[in-house]
């Protein structure tokens, strides 16, 4: 078995393929029937993200805005203790050359 360089393994992929698959096929009903709306057979995403849209869950909905229009970024605040925005310093340590004559 060959090492993975990719950051993902092969059980992950395939999990994702199959995932991808199940999402995209007709959606059914308990009973077997195809759920269908307007005329339209629904895929099993499609009714997945109908149901987040019209839970009551916040996390459910937030998932789905997220989908829709992007994850809201994460902003992140770095301050001191008296609460200001603290500003990252560089220090940058040039080591004195071996072995050359100051010249």
């Amino acid at each position: 078995m060959r090492r993975g360089t990719t950051g993902r393994t092969q059980v992950f992929n395939y999990l994702r393929k199959l995932a991808l698959e199940i999402a995209s096929e007709p959606a059914k009903r308990k009973d077997g029937t195809p759920v269908i709306l307007d005329g339209k057979v629904l895929t099993t995403a499609e009714v997945i993200l109908r149901q987040w849209a019209m839970s009551s869950n916040p996390m459910a909905q937030e998932k789905f805005l997220q989908i829709a229009y992007g994850k809201v970024p994460d902003k992140v605040a770095v301050t001191d203790d008296e609460g200001n925005e603290a500003r990252p310093v560089i220090h940058v340590h040039f080591p004195e050359p071996r072995g050359e004559a100051d010249g």
